[in-house]
């Protein structure tokens, strides 16, 4: 029986820092049970395994009080991570993180496993 674990808060899939965009009030993104394909599956887990998500730590956090936060659980062929973050990102220096970073990959991999669009395209 193949079962595979990935839960991502949906603040994370949405993008978070753009807030001029977003209406005043807060929108709670439905709810959509996702059935990825076999090939999906790889696709993804080959990807977030590439951005070196196995390694990254627990927590980041940067002090700053408001803004982003961000968590993560994933579990795959025998490895597990937990991590999130507070304005702060794995690899990144200050409260952004840059096109190509670990995490942005690890983002475009979890937007794409649910067939959102790319933010930044």
């Amino acid at each position: 029986d193949f079962v595979e674990f990935c839960k991502i808060r949906i603040s994370c899939i949405l993008r978070f820092d753009q807030y001029a965009n977003y209406p005043a009030k807060t929108e709670v993104a439905p709810v959509r049970n996702l059935r990825p394909t076999p090939e999906q599956w790889e696709c993804f887990w080959a990807e977030v395994t590439a951005a070196g998500v196995w390694a990254w730590k627990a927590e980041y956090d940067s002090m700053i009080l408001d803004g982003t936060q961000w968590s993560l659980s994933f579990q795959h062929a025998g490895r597990r991570v937990e991590s999130h973050g507070n304005n702060a990102y794995p690899n990144s220096r200050g409260n952004s993180y840059r096109r190509g970073s670990s995490f942005d990959r690890v983002e475009r991999a979890v937007r794409s496993l649910a067939g959102l669009p790319d933010w930044q395209d």
